[in-house]
């Protein structure tokens, strides 16, 4: 069993991290849902950036630069996020808009594609943002790894979404960002488990508000695909813990379980049965990311 933090550390996680990310997450979503649910895909991708940027403001030393200034890779995590949001926005409007104009059936290809090229496109120019200069000089195939992964996943996690299940699908994404932060955290670096902890109490704010006010969240899951990876590649190569580099592969790719709910005869199963088995497939990854963690290292916590 791992060793449980000292109860100061998590007061002080809960005053500096958890509330100031999910209230001003959940107040954000909050505001844009008094306007309808209309504006939910919209509100939740904001709510998700004004969730880690209050709560990175609050901070005497904010983790997060407002400006990038050089190529650290911290430096280039909002604004990775924060383009994968707008062009996820702006691509559903596309699509929208091009599926109400086309008629006939031989363009009916063309709302798909007004959709997700410009997705494609913003993933591949965001991939090597968010990876340390060092590393990608090392390993050049790094960011197109990372843009092939984010991709597959931002597939699987907007279907099981379209579905009807964006709740569901946020509150996965802060599971997987929250299992993230542990493995960051078995990998000696608490600086980095915050920052990624951020993220997921933001996801879980958005959560929470909209299952209560049963809205369309989706647009939060490309805050999530433009933060952990770059958290994970900055993790992997700049800790000096023993944790493996399959724990960090582990959490990143865990969104691709959901893959084969893009089966047509899967896609539409919304059941408790259904929802308990992409809970499974999620966690799997994840469970198995924190076991190898702890099997080559141990949590050590300084007060």
């Amino acid at each position: 069993m791992p060793e449980l933090p000292p109860a100061e550390l998590v007061f002080d996680a809960l005053k500096k991290v958890v509330i100031p990310s999910a209230g001003a997450a959940a107040l954000a979503l909050g505001l844009f849902l008094v306007l309808g649910r209309w504006a939910g895909a919209l509100g939740s991708g904001v709510a998700v950036l004004a969730g880690v940027a209050f709560a990175n403001w609050q901070r005497e030393t904010p983790y997060l630069p407002w400006k990038p200034e050089d190529t650290s890779s911290l430096d280039w995590l909002l604004p990775t996020a924060a383009v994968l949001v707008a062009v996820g926005l702006l691509s559903r409007w596309g699509g929208l808009i091009v599926g109400h104009s086309v008629k006939k059936a031989k363009w009916k290809w063309m709302p798909g594609a007004a959709v997700w090229v410009p997705r494609a496109a913003a993933v591949l120019l965001v991939s090597g943002w968010g990876i340390p200069t060092a590393t990608a000089a090392s390993e050049p195939y790094l960011p197109w790894v990372i843009a092939t992964g984010t991709l597959l996943a931002w597939t699987a996690l907007d279907g099981v979404a379209r579905a009807g299940c964006s709740v569901e699908v946020v509150a996965l994404l802060s599971l997987t960002t929250l299992c993230a932060g542990g493995v960051l955290l078995y990998a000696q670096s608490a600086k980095y488990m915050e920052i990624v902890t951020l993220l997921a109490m933001s996801l879980f704010g958005v959560a929470v508000v909209g299952g209560v006010a049963k809205a369309n969240v989706s647009g939060a899951i490309p805050a999530a695909l433009g933060f952990v990876p770059g958290m994970l590649a900055t993790g992997q190569h700049l800790t000096f813990g023993k944790v493996p580099v399959g724990a960090f592969w582990l959490v990143g790719l865990a969104p691709l379980a959901l893959l084969p709910f893009l089966v047509p005869a899967l896609a539409r199963r919304n059941g408790w049965a259904a929802r308990l088995v992409r809970l499974l497939l999620v966690l799997t990854p994840l469970v198995a990311a924190l076991w190898l963690a702890d099997r080559h290292e141990t949590l050590a916590f300084d007060i």
